[in-house]
């Protein structure tokens, strides 16, 4: 099971990439509808287009763009790409975004290694920008739908009050597990003979 719900090669590309930008684009969605980007956020079951940029007087929000660190090693083909970012212009506050969906006991460890990852880009957009707070948020939700401690202290820090808390987290859970039951159905496919 953990084989094929997290460290399966064949479904990096596919199933783990949706189930991925799935969550963080339900939980992005309801950040741009609460900053009147867009007029109303779609139910979890939704396959949810993302546009690489929103925008308003207010706040920028990025899409998987890459951003470059200016160091000597970095090319085209290794930048960094987080997930996305969010410029807040009047609380001049800008959030480097990372999800990952690790196995169950893998949660603070791939909490650690996105932070390491992501340090000197956090790094370059503090230099870049030092009249701005710079944080990385990384959102850490299992392949099962658990979470911990750091999901919520990110989702709090985006601005969400208990109640939309409290339902990002069980829309969020319903999106995990739909998604391991499709993992699961494709297994059976690939499979059978």
């Amino acid at each position: 099971m953990k084989h094929l719900l997290s460290n399966c090669k064949k479904f990096l590309p596919t199933e783990y990439k949706r189930r991925h930008d799935r969550v963080l684009a339900f939980i992005l969605q309801k950040f741009l509808r609460n900053h009147s980007l867009i007029d109303s956020t779609p139910p979890w079951y939704t396959k949810i287009e993302m546009k690489p940029r929103y925008e308003n007087d207010v706040v920028t929000m990025y899409w998987d763009i890459p951003e470059y660190t200016g160091h000597v090693d970095e090319t085209e083909e290794h930048v960094l790409r987080p997930d996305g970012k969010i410029v807040l212009k009047e609380e001049k506050c800008i959030y480097v975004l990372e999800m990952s969906m690790p196995w169950i006991e893998n949660r603070e460890s791939k909490l650690a290694e996105k932070t390491e990852k992501y340090k000197d880009l956090v790094q370059t957009l503090k230099v870049d920008n030092p009249t701005f707070e710079v944080k990385q948020l990384t959102f850490i939700v299992d392949c099962l739908g658990g979470y911990s401690k750091s999901f919520l202290d990110s989702l709090k820090t985006m601005g969400f009050d208990k109640t939309e808390i409290d339902k990002i987290c069980l829309d969020v859970q319903k999106i995990a597990v739909t998604e391991a039951a499709n993992s699961i159905n494709k297994f059976k496919v690939l499979t059978t003979r």
